[in-house]
């Protein structure tokens, strides 16, 4: 019972990781290419 809570828990963290993780990533391309058609 405890395991299968930690479990649940550790994917939870990974998935809410692993989506700002994403926006971080997208923001930052943005960023880029904005810069690229200032440039």
């Amino acid at each position: 019972m405890g395991f299968m809570k930690v479990t649940i828990f550790t994917s939870g963290l990974l998935a809410v990781a692993g989506t700002a993780l994403r926006k971080v990533k997208v923001a930052l391309v943005t960023k880029s290419e904005r810069n690229l058609l200032a440039a």
